[in-house]
Protein backbone atom coordinates (compact mmCIF):
# COMPACT_ATOMS: atom_id res chain seq x y z
CA UNK A 1 0.00 0.00 0.00
CA UNK A 2 1.53 2.97 -0.90
CA UNK A 3 1.48 5.93 1.81
CA UNK A 4 3.14 9.27 2.52
CA UNK A 5 6.38 8.89 4.94
CA UNK A 6 6.61 11.54 7.20
CA UNK A 7 10.16 11.43 7.90
CA UNK A 8 11.55 10.97 4.04
CA UNK A 9 8.90 12.76 2.37
CA UNK A 10 8.32 10.10 -0.45
CA UNK A 11 5.43 7.99 -0.77
CA UNK A 12 6.47 4.26 0.10
CA UNK A 13 5.16 0.88 -0.04
CA UNK A 14 4.10 0.08 3.89
CA UNK A 15 3.97 -3.40 4.81
CA UNK A 16 0.43 -3.62 7.20
CA UNK A 17 0.90 -5.85 10.56
CA UNK A 18 -2.26 -6.88 12.58
CA UNK A 19 -2.82 -8.24 15.64
CA UNK A 20 -0.09 -10.21 16.81
CA UNK A 21 1.73 -10.02 13.57
CA UNK A 22 5.80 -9.73 13.20
CA UNK A 23 8.44 -8.34 11.04
CA UNK A 24 11.90 -7.75 10.41
CA UNK A 25 12.48 -5.00 8.32
CA UNK A 26 15.61 -4.13 6.22
CA UNK A 27 17.17 -1.71 4.10
CA UNK A 28 14.80 1.15 2.92
CA UNK A 29 11.08 -0.86 4.09
CA UNK A 30 8.25 0.95 5.94
CA UNK A 31 5.74 -0.85 8.18
CA UNK A 32 2.13 0.10 9.70
CA UNK A 33 2.16 -2.08 13.20
CA UNK A 34 -1.66 -1.89 14.94
CA UNK A 35 -2.53 -4.36 17.76
CA UNK A 36 0.00 -6.15 19.46
CA UNK A 37 2.19 -6.22 16.76
CA UNK A 38 6.14 -5.90 16.50
CA UNK A 39 8.96 -5.37 14.33
CA UNK A 40 12.48 -5.25 14.38
CA UNK A 41 13.62 -1.86 12.11
CA UNK A 42 17.39 -1.99 10.26
CA UNK A 43 19.23 0.49 8.62
CA UNK A 44 16.80 3.27 7.10
CA UNK A 45 13.50 1.68 7.92
CA UNK A 46 10.35 3.38 8.98
CA UNK A 47 7.46 2.38 10.96
CA UNK A 48 4.22 3.76 11.78
CA UNK A 49 2.58 2.30 15.33
CA UNK A 50 -0.87 2.25 16.84
CA UNK A 51 -2.31 0.47 19.81
CA UNK A 52 0.36 -1.66 21.28
CA UNK A 53 2.33 -2.23 18.62
CA UNK A 54 6.50 -2.14 19.23
CA UNK A 55 9.43 -1.28 17.32
CA UNK A 56 13.28 -2.03 18.15
CA UNK A 57 15.54 0.18 15.79
CA UNK A 58 18.50 -0.34 14.58
CA UNK A 59 20.58 1.78 11.93
CA UNK A 60 19.15 5.05 11.17
CA UNK A 61 15.79 3.40 10.92
CA UNK A 62 12.57 5.38 12.90
CA UNK A 63 9.24 5.35 13.98
CA UNK A 64 6.36 7.31 14.55
CA UNK A 65 4.67 6.26 17.83
CA UNK A 66 0.91 7.59 16.90
CA UNK A 67 -0.85 5.87 20.64
CA UNK A 68 0.33 6.21 24.09
CA UNK A 69 0.97 2.39 24.14
CA UNK A 70 2.86 1.96 21.37
CA UNK A 71 6.65 1.93 21.68
CA UNK A 72 9.80 2.57 20.24
CA UNK A 73 12.64 0.86 21.40
CA UNK A 74 16.07 2.68 20.62
CA UNK A 75 19.27 0.80 20.21
CA UNK A 76 21.87 2.85 17.87
CA UNK A 77 22.27 6.67 18.33
CA UNK A 78 21.15 7.57 14.93
CA UNK A 79 17.81 5.46 15.74
CA UNK A 80 14.93 8.31 15.91
CA UNK A 81 11.31 8.15 17.10
CA UNK A 82 8.30 10.76 18.04
CA UNK A 83 6.19 9.83 21.21
CA UNK A 84 6.50 7.00 23.50
CA UNK A 85 10.00 6.06 22.78
CA UNK A 86 13.09 3.97 24.85
CA UNK A 87 16.34 4.84 24.63
CA UNK A 88 20.32 5.00 26.12
CA UNK A 89 19.03 6.81 29.22
CA UNK A 90 16.52 5.91 31.92
CA UNK A 91 12.88 7.55 32.07
CA UNK A 92 11.79 9.03 35.65
CA UNK A 93 8.81 7.45 36.76
CA UNK A 94 6.65 11.11 35.62
CA UNK A 95 8.12 11.06 32.27
CA UNK A 96 6.90 7.38 31.90
CA UNK A 97 3.58 8.05 32.98
CA UNK A 98 3.04 10.51 31.18
CA UNK A 99 4.44 9.02 28.14
CA UNK A 100 1.73 6.56 28.55
CA UNK A 101 -1.07 8.71 28.74
CA UNK A 102 -1.71 8.29 32.47
CA UNK A 103 -2.65 11.00 34.66
CA UNK A 104 -1.15 11.69 38.30
CA UNK A 105 -3.32 12.75 40.71
CA UNK A 106 -2.37 14.04 44.05
CA UNK A 107 0.82 12.08 43.92
CA UNK A 108 -0.38 9.03 42.95
CA UNK A 109 -1.42 6.42 39.47
CA UNK A 110 -3.56 3.71 38.33
CA UNK A 111 -1.75 0.87 36.81
CA UNK A 112 -2.65 -2.77 36.06
CA UNK A 113 -1.96 -5.93 37.11
CA UNK A 114 -3.16 -9.21 35.50
CA UNK A 115 -3.51 -11.65 37.93
CA UNK A 116 -4.78 -15.82 38.34
CA UNK A 117 -8.46 -16.06 40.18
CA UNK A 118 -7.12 -15.91 43.42
CA UNK A 119 -5.85 -12.27 42.78
CA UNK A 120 -2.09 -13.69 43.12
CA UNK A 121 0.67 -13.07 40.36
CA UNK A 122 0.67 -14.84 37.46
CA UNK A 123 4.47 -15.89 37.45
CA UNK A 124 4.46 -18.45 40.26
CA UNK A 125 1.55 -17.35 42.09
CA UNK A 126 3.47 -16.79 45.57
CA UNK A 127 2.25 -13.37 45.62
CA UNK A 128 -0.86 -12.20 46.93
CA UNK A 129 -2.80 -8.68 45.82
CA UNK A 130 -6.16 -8.13 48.03
CA UNK A 131 -8.51 -5.46 47.38
CA UNK A 132 -8.03 -2.38 49.77
CA UNK A 133 -4.93 -3.40 50.98
CA UNK A 134 -1.78 -2.05 50.23
CA UNK A 135 0.75 -4.72 49.09
CA UNK A 136 4.21 -3.59 49.54
CA UNK A 137 7.49 -6.10 47.85
CA UNK A 138 9.71 -8.17 49.97
CA UNK A 139 12.46 -7.56 47.65
CA UNK A 140 12.02 -4.04 46.88
CA UNK A 141 15.36 -2.37 45.46
CA UNK A 142 14.34 1.08 44.25
CA UNK A 143 18.44 1.62 42.11
CA UNK A 144 18.24 -1.55 41.00
CA UNK A 145 18.23 -1.79 37.08
CA UNK A 146 16.77 -5.18 36.48
CA UNK A 147 13.92 -5.15 34.87
CA UNK A 148 12.10 -8.76 36.66
CA UNK A 149 12.08 -9.04 40.04
CA UNK A 150 12.70 -6.00 42.51
CA UNK A 151 9.82 -4.67 42.94
CA UNK A 152 6.15 -5.61 41.83
CA UNK A 153 5.38 -4.99 38.27
CA UNK A 154 2.50 -3.05 37.03
CA UNK A 155 1.56 -2.25 33.68
CA UNK A 156 -0.34 1.41 31.86
CA UNK A 157 -3.13 -0.78 30.64
CA UNK A 158 -5.01 -4.02 31.46
CA UNK A 159 -3.77 -5.33 27.86
CA UNK A 160 0.31 -4.48 28.41
CA UNK A 161 -0.40 -6.03 32.26
CA UNK A 162 -2.05 -9.44 29.53
CA UNK A 163 1.26 -9.37 27.53
CA UNK A 164 3.55 -10.83 30.65
CA UNK A 165 0.60 -12.84 31.82
CA UNK A 166 -2.33 -13.95 30.03
CA UNK A 167 -4.82 -15.24 32.97
CA UNK A 168 -7.49 -17.02 31.07
CA UNK A 169 -11.27 -17.43 32.10
CA UNK A 170 -11.02 -17.53 36.11
CA UNK A 171 -8.21 -14.57 36.34
CA UNK A 172 -8.76 -11.07 36.35
CA UNK A 173 -7.48 -7.77 36.25
CA UNK A 174 -6.51 -5.45 38.73
CA UNK A 175 -6.36 -1.19 38.79
CA UNK A 176 -4.01 -0.38 41.64
CA UNK A 177 -3.18 3.07 43.03
CA UNK A 178 0.68 3.93 42.97
CA UNK A 179 2.52 6.57 44.47
CA UNK A 180 4.78 7.95 42.18
CA UNK A 181 7.79 7.93 44.96
CA UNK A 182 6.92 4.50 45.09
CA UNK A 183 7.88 3.90 41.47
CA UNK A 184 11.48 3.03 39.87
CA UNK A 185 12.69 4.55 36.85
CA UNK A 186 12.91 2.40 33.72
CA UNK A 187 16.17 1.27 33.16
CA UNK A 188 17.68 2.47 29.59
CA UNK A 189 16.95 -0.07 26.47
CA UNK A 190 14.53 -1.28 28.34
CA UNK A 191 13.20 -4.71 26.84
CA UNK A 192 9.94 -4.30 29.02
CA UNK A 193 8.79 -0.87 28.59
CA UNK A 194 5.35 -2.29 29.06
CA UNK A 195 5.67 -2.60 32.93
CA UNK A 196 7.14 -0.76 35.65
CA UNK A 197 8.20 -1.67 38.86
CA UNK A 198 7.51 -0.02 42.39
CA UNK A 199 8.04 -1.01 45.85
CA UNK A 200 3.68 -0.69 46.66
CA UNK A 201 0.61 -0.45 45.52
CA UNK A 202 -2.95 -0.95 46.24
CA UNK A 203 -5.21 -2.94 44.52
CA UNK A 204 -8.85 -0.59 44.20
CA UNK A 205 -10.90 -2.85 42.41
CA UNK A 206 -11.35 -5.69 39.64
CA UNK A 207 -11.96 -4.31 35.94
CA UNK A 208 -12.19 -5.11 32.48
CA UNK A 209 -9.34 -5.30 29.60
CA UNK A 210 -11.13 -1.75 28.97
CA UNK A 211 -9.76 -0.63 33.11
CA UNK A 212 -14.06 -0.63 33.37
CA UNK A 213 -14.52 -1.24 37.21
CA UNK A 214 -16.53 -4.55 37.36
CA UNK A 215 -19.31 -5.14 39.73
CA UNK A 216 -17.93 -8.51 41.43
CA UNK A 217 -20.16 -10.51 43.57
Amino acid sequence: MKKHCDFCGCKRDFKELEGEGEAELWENSHAVLRGNSHAVLWENSHAVLWENSHAVLWGNSHAQCLSPYACAILKTITADATGRLVGNKPIAPDDYLSACGIPIKRGTAILYKSVNGELKNGRDGTFQYTIGKECSAPDWNGESTEECGKGLHLSPSPAQAASFFKHGKNGVFLACRVRVEDIASLPAYARYPDKIRVRACKPLYICDENGKKLEVK
